[in-house]
């Protein structure tokens, strides 16, 4: 069944996101569940949908040349990256 409920939007209405700019992304997994693998002696495990998503997370400036990446970290349940993105007429800040 369908909800009628909105969800809030996820972008700020007073930035323009065709600005060449840097942005911090965070890709959570549906429920938070552990897909990208497990912490074990503080050290993080990638299981084998972890290995894809970081070579997916590597493969961005190939499918959008335009964009290049910053640090990246996987976590069991969530990927933190920055990528820096530029417009056709500019560079990133």
């Amino acid at each position: 069944m369908k909800s009628n409920r909105r969800r809030k939007p996820l972008r700020a209405d007073w930035w323009d996101y065709s600005l060449s700019a840097g942005y911090f992304l965070t890709l959570c997994t549906k429920d938070r569940e552990h897909h990208f693998g497990y912490i074990a002696n503080g050290k993080m495990n990638l299981s084998e949908i972890g290995v894809i998503a970081r070579h997916r997370w590597q493969d961005i400036p190939h499918y959008f040349p335009f964009s290049s990446l910053g640090e990246f970290v996987i976590m069991p349940d969530h990927i933190h990256g920055i990528s820096s993105w530029t417009t056709l007429w500019g560079t990133t800040r």
